[in-house]
């Protein structure tokens, strides 16, 4: 009856440290995508209007919706914001 506890404190050890290795590689993951991505959204802050600016920056707090996916494949189109990429951060994204 003794061991019990301790079988099952040990078992949780372990699933902390699972959970620990699957944080950090999901972490790392996040971050090697945001690097990746950042030359990509600092074309779209460029060329976005101060009120596309505003809004995106505001569902980034409410939480991102159809609108805010809309906003920025609209800068997305735009000219400038492709010839920016395509010169600045296309590389990253193949």
């Amino acid at each position: 009856m003794c061991a019990l506890p301790i079988i099952g404190a040990l078992a949780l050890t372990g699933c902390d440290v699972a959970l620990a290795v699957v944080d950090d590689a999901v972490r790392n993951q996040a971050e090697q995508t945001i690097v990746t991505a950042q030359p990509v959204a600092s074309c779209v802050v460029d060329n976005a209007t101060t009120s596309e600016i505003l809004s995106v920056a505001g569902d980034g707090v409410t939480g991102i919706d159809q609108g805010t996916i809309t906003t920025v494949l609209d800068v997305l189109k735009r000219k400038e914001t492709i010839n920016c990429v395509v010169n600045n951060g296309i590389g990253g994204l193949f």
